[in-house]
């Protein structure tokens, strides 16, 4: 099963869109979704904390709210994982787009999947070589874009991945504009004055 997926991980990271569609033809359960893009949130907030554990901050931070604990971690990331799957759902049908919204949390979950294997690689690095990690953390940056832009054409069918990625920079620039006003309506602006 693990040399399954990991031989997956490795022809998605050859050809994205075909590896994408494979997983999409999974069809997988309801159930076997929510139960996935979970474990990716658990599993992702245990690296996040293992992580913090090696190398923790000077001092206090922004996020140390949300990092608080792998709990909060973990049910951060499973909301942030909702959102962004409704919005793959949401922005790309509104676009022409033929994908279904279990087709958007499939996406989710086979990204955050191959996350974490570089989150993990990233771990290893911080232990045997420190300047590696960081070489890794550039590398997963811009491969998540590289990959999001690639699975949600796969998924909406859409043939310009310089379209969709452009869509995808739009998209968060107003997420995160939208989300800036909500937290400063909620906190105060000055509760975001050190972010």
């Amino acid at each position: 099963m693990m040399q399954e997926i990991l031989d997956r991980m490795v022809q998605t990271l050859r050809d994205p869109q075909a590896g994408m569609r494979d997983v999409l033809r999974l069809d997988l359960p309801a159930g076997a979704r929510w139960t996935a893009l979970g474990l990716m949130a658990v599993a992702s907030a245990l690296l996040v904390h293992l992580g913090l554990m090696l190398s923790p901050p000077t001092g206090p931070t922004p996020m140390d709210a949300i990092f608080g604990s792998p709990l909060k971690t973990a049910l951060v990331q499973i909301v942030a994982l909702v959102t962004v799957s409704w919005l793959i759902h949401v922005i790309g049908g509104s676009f022409g787009g033929t994908g279904t919204a279990a087709g958007a949390m499939m996406v989710v979950v086979w990204l955050q999947a191959i996350l974490i294997a570089l989150q993990l690689l990233q771990l290893v690095a911080l232990l045997v070589l420190p300047p590696v990690a960081v070489i890794l953390s550039l590398v997963s940056f811009g491969l998540f874009f590289w990959l999001l832009t690639n699975f949600v054409a796969a998924l909406h069918g859409f043939s310009s991945p310089l379209k969709v990625f452009g869509g995808i920079v739009l998209a968060t620039i107003a997420v995160v504009l939208v989300m800036s006003i909500i937290l400063s309506l909620v906190l105060g602006p000055e509760a975001l004055s050190n972010v």
